[in-house]
């Protein structure tokens, strides 16, 4: 009877053990399934955001204008680069047949040239001019002869006579510094057409005398200019009256020492004693018989304004300060100086 009642006990004993088990098992998921979910982070600020989005591609976005600076509008061709467009038999004709009227009679050594044409520039009838009236050309000069007539009466009518009045002698020949050139004024990138593109313009800078002197204009143009009163001087008028200043008895223009103007004082001195000195200078300049090479540079410059449609020498900019440039462009008045 023991014994049997401990096999019975022990059974009740592990079926307790079982029925404690299960009510665990199902407290337990109870428990869990009652359990709180934890609360979701806070939402993230601007800045983080856009933090986390970078070099992530974002395929539903618009894509953010980008500012890219303006290109620099391209520079204009030189007028060696422009489309070039052929002279016509017509035009070659009629220039040629000008040119034939304005040479007639005249002392000009020159050598007819081909038309010439490189995108805008060019002439349809230049001349290669090696003499005029016994004045040699050197080197010989390319231009129109509108431009080679007027230098012939500049010469004959202007730089021989004042040649033998200030100078005593004769030019035989003067400097090319420039003629025929296929650029812009001044050799600029950018900017209107030089006059020498259309062989319409020379630069001349020295002369040369038949006694072996060469006069330079860099060198002898003098730093006092006198005021011959011949700058403003126009087409219209005789080439031999000119406006302000009477003419001697030789036909030349008189110069007197009042002509000329006071030095301009040094800005960077002082008004000390030594700079009071200093201004009695002028009195001692204009007291001194001025240089005749620098008087015939002058006077040559001065009275060829009649004849050209632009002078330009010392007094127009330091571009011309060592030469003369002369050109036939049509103006409504003439550009001296």
């Amino acid at each position: 009877m023991r014994a049997r009642f401990r096999g019975t006990d022990g059974w009740a004993y592990v079926v307790l053990v079982a029925a404690l088990g299960f009510m665990l098992t199902a407290d337990a998921a109870l428990a869990a399934g009652n359990a709180v979910p934890p609360l979701p982070d806070r939402r993230p600020s601007p800045p983080e955001i856009a933090s986390a989005q970078v070099g992530k591609p974002d395929h539903g976005a618009p894509p953010v204008p980008q500012h890219k600076p303006a290109p620099k509008p391209a520079l204009p061709p030189l007028p060696g680069d422009q489309k070039s467009v052929p002279w016509t038999d017509d035009q070659i004709a009629a220039a040629r047949a000008a040119c034939d009227h304005a040479l007639a009679g005249l002392k000009i050594e020159y050598t007819q040239l081909p038309p010439i044409r490189k995108g805008v520039c060019g002439a349809p009838a230049p001349i290669l001019v090696k003499a005029i009236d016994g004045i040699a050309i050197d080197p010989p000069a390319t231009m129109r002869c509108p431009l080679a007539a007027a230098l012939h009466r500049w010469f004959t009518k202007v730089v021989q006579p004042e040649a033998e009045a200030d100078l005593g002698a004769r030019v035989v020949k003067v400097h090319n510094a420039a003629s025929y050139d296929c650029r812009n004024r001044y050799g600029k990138r950018v900017g209107k057409i030089s006059q020498h593109a259309l062989a319409n313009a020379i630069d001349i800078s020295a002369y040369e005398l038949n006694t072996g002197k060469q006069i330079v204009q860099a060198q002898s143009w003098p730093k006092l200019v006198p005021h011959t009163g011949t700058a403003l001087a126009s087409k219209s008028e005789p080439t031999t009256t000119l406006k302000t200043t009477p003419k001697t008895s030789a036909g030349r223009l008189p110069i007197t020492m009042a002509g000329f103007a006071p030095p301009l004082p040094d800005r960077n001195s002082e008004l000390d004693d030594t700079a009071k000195d200093d201004s009695n200078t002028a009195e001692d300049t204009a007291s001194a018989p001025p240089d005749p090479a620098g008087l015939f540079l002058v006077h040559i410059h001065d009275r060829a304004c009649p004849y050209f449609g632009t002078v330009l020498g010392p007094a127009a900019n330091a571009a011309h300060q060592g030469h003369f440039h002369l050109d036939m462009i049509k103006r409504r008045k003439d550009f001296c100086q």
